[in-house]
């Protein structure tokens, strides 16, 4: 008797992404997975050709209104999802192929993994690979000073995440909501668990949040305080940021991620949107 499969929830934050949206609706279209995945987009209301794209993508379920940003728009997302497995795409990334496989057998394994994470490999706007960018398995110490090493892109958390209220964002961060939200989870005693292969693909592009880093530097810095109440002083906190990159660097070492990303190095350049041109239904 054949098992049922895990059925998998993603929410999609957007606004005026039209550019890059077809992508991360077609990713998760594309995959061929035999078990149920709903895919929900959270449109902010965009103005640039969004909507015409979500019309006529029948398998989404969608809604386009204004919210109060990226972390509002995926809490309504959340709690409207079913899927045992809730992943968190944002509307310029896209997901790799055969990931909902991977995922649901990796979980299936780890019954008592709660957040399920994996690697990713970073894209130009055009999907062409610029890197992979391969980790470790779970360190909060290296979350909690080194920063956020986990890619969203490539997690999946549990039905009982959500269910136990710890499945939602700060509205009051911009940049590192993620962050905040890891080190949450992680604190409350739930199991995170490494997938150590490329799941999902991160666009970096002029327009990414990821540029800011002078606002990115204070919310960790903020965050890191409210975490780690010894903490008084900036200096400490850079002296420990410092020794546990150090620490993030052996911990790569050790898993063969540093092997791994040097092993992508050939395909620089490559499309790495593996359906083809884009061709949502």
């Amino acid at each position: 008797m054949t098992a049922k499969k895990l059925t998998f929830s993603v929410v999609t934050p957007s606004f005026n992404q039209a550019a890059f949206l077809a992508d991360a609706i077609e990713s998760v279209c594309a995959q061929g997975y035999g078990g149920q995945v709903e895919h929900i987009v959270i449109d902010g209301g965009s103005t640039d050709g969004s909507l015409r794209l979500l019309q006529s993508a029948k398998h989404l379920w969608w809604v386009s209104e204004s919210d109060r940003g990226q972390s509002h728009a995926l809490n309504k997302g959340f709690e409207l999802t079913t899927g045992e497995l809730i992943g968190w795409l944002n509307a310029d990334d896209f997901y790799l192929e055969s990931l909902f496989d991977r995922v649901a057998s990796y979980a299936a394994a780890h019954p008592d993994v709660d957040v399920i994470y994996g690697d990713c490999v970073f894209v130009d706007g055009s999907g062409g690979l610029l890197r992979s960018k391969s980790e470790h398995h779970f360190d909060r110490n290296i979350l909690l000073y080194y920063g956020c090493f986990i890619p969203t892109t490539s997690t999946f958390f549990r039905r009982r995440v959500l269910e136990g209220g710890l499945l939602h964002l700060r509205e009051d961060l911009h940049y590192l909501m993620d962050y905040e939200l890891f080190l949450r989870i992680s604190g409350s005693g739930a199991c995170f668990g490494w997938l150590p292969e490329e799941l999902a693909a991160f666009r970096w592009h002029e327009g990414n949040k990821s540029l800011q880093a002078t606002e990115r530097a204070k919310e960790r810095l903020a965050v890191q305080r409210e975490q780690d109440v010894d903490v008084r002083r900036t200096a400490m906190i850079a002296f420990r940021q410092a020794a546990f990159q150090y620490k993030h660097l052996v911990a790569k070492f050790a898993s063969g991620s540093l092997a791994r990303q040097r092993g992508w190095r050939h395909r620089r350049g490559e499309d790495m949107r593996w359906w083809g041109a884009s061709r949502v239904p």
